[in-house]
């Protein structure tokens, strides 16, 4: 104890408290955490965090109340206080407004350009069926980074399924009319351009398509690929497949992703002066994987589409020796497999908001692609 200090050390020395804790080697320069500060930053922080996951989730929507300083803190046990703080912060990161006598709500963008009118909602186009969706882990991340940078900008975003079967135009006349920019999950180009004519910035997403008069933002197909190779090779596997769905889905107007992922394996092949293994799979059709549809000899396999897996999985689990790497990652779906192709599903939306907002306000940008880096993740569960 500090007194002990000073009786045991019964000395002349000046005895005020900066010398003491001095001598008692504490930096006197050094800052001491408050305790109950840093309490109070940890309970905003969660309220903070918490009404972020609702806005970017969409339960919180712009131009709607959330719940009041009551019914937060009663909800997250914390005191009012605590919200009122965490509302004000959020007020000056734009992600909530003060509605006098009302509570708080997420704010609408307002036009740089009108300032009187209210720009309309973000469209979000894709080509699932709602129950696919529900379901897709991937595409509700990236619905979920495109939320919650709308949020930051005070704008609503609206999500849209157009599958296959039903992707006329006419569909979304409506929403079109009043939409101020749109991202659409769709790889059919001349879909993309008809949206171009209406007049609205349109920015494609996750599935590349051949224009170049198209905004883009994509994952990285090219080195997702090359990082699945280089690593079964340096792994010491030389027989390495790959499943190929490029044909049955050019047939479509869906081959973007897929050719470019080909190319990559077939680049690397021959970089290593190695035959190409080849098994050629009809995405819309795909088989029960059975061993006369592997070539022989096969070693290791790098499954390049996520919806393969779904149907090969019970096969391939069993097998510990061959080498898998896997574009993607699903929860229970990943007995068996080496290593993960993956990126930030939230971040593409995110960036791709971010890009749609610039060419809302900078109309004559020339389009571009912006890319969203792959990595390679390796996993033990054999």
């Amino acid at each position: 104890m500090l007194s002990d200090f000073i009786y045991k050390n019964n000395h002349k020395k000046c005895t005020c408290t900066s010398c003491l804790l001095k001598s008692l080697n504490y930096d006197t320069n050094k800052v001491i955490p408050d305790k109950t500060m840093i309490l109070k930053q940890n309970l905003t922080q969660k309220v903070q965090a918490f009404i972020k996951e609702k806005i970017g989730s969409g339960l919180y929507k712009p131009g709607a109340l959330i719940p009041s300083e009551r019914e937060m803190s009663e909800l997250l046990e914390v005191s009012r206080v605590t919200v009122r703080r965490a509302m004000k912060q959020l007020i000056e990161e734009n992600l909530l407004q003060a509605e006098s006598k009302k509570g708080y709500m997420v704010p609408f963008l307002i036009s740089s350009v009108t300032k009187k009118s209210r720009v309309g909602p973000i469209l979000f186009i894709h080509g699932f069926s709602e129950e696919e969706m529900s379901d897709d882990r991937e595409h509700l991340d990236l619905w979920a980074g495109a939320r919650m940078e709308c949020a930051k900008q005070g704008q609503m975003i609206l999500i849209c399924s157009l599958p296959d079967l039903d992707r006329k135009i006419s569909k979304i006349d409506d929403l079109l009319k009043t939409a101020g920019g749109v991202i659409c999950d769709i790889t059919d180009d001349a879909f993309i351009k008809k949206i171009q004519k209406r007049g609205l910035p349109v920015l494609q997403i996750h599935s590349a398509g051949k224009s170049d008069e198209i905004d883009r933002v994509i994952q990285d197909d090219y080195m997702g690929i090359e990082k699945s190779y280089s690593y079964l090779y340096d792994k010491g596997y030389r027989k390495i497949a790959y499943f190929d769905c490029s044909k049955s889905l050019r047939e479509q107007k869906r081959e973007g992703n897929s050719e470019k992922r080909l190319a990559s394996y077939l680049l690397n092949c021959q970089k290593d002066s190695q035959a190409p293994l080849i098994i050629d799979i009809d995405f819309f059709n795909i088989p029960t994987m059975t061993k006369a549809l592997l070539p022989e000899k096969m070693d290791a396999v790098i499954v390049p589409h996520m919806e393969l897996w779904e149907s090969f999985h019970p096969y391939f689990k069993k097998n510990k020796k061959l080498g898998i790497v896997l574009w993607g990652f699903e929860e229970g779906l990943n007995e068996g497999v080496s290593a993960n192709i993956l990126w930030s599903k939230k971040e593409m939306g995110a960036t791709a908001v971010r890009r749609l907002f610039a060419r809302m306000k900078q109309p004559q940008l020339l389009p571009g692609k912006i890319i969203i880096s792959t990595k390679l993740v390796e996993v033990n569960l054999r």
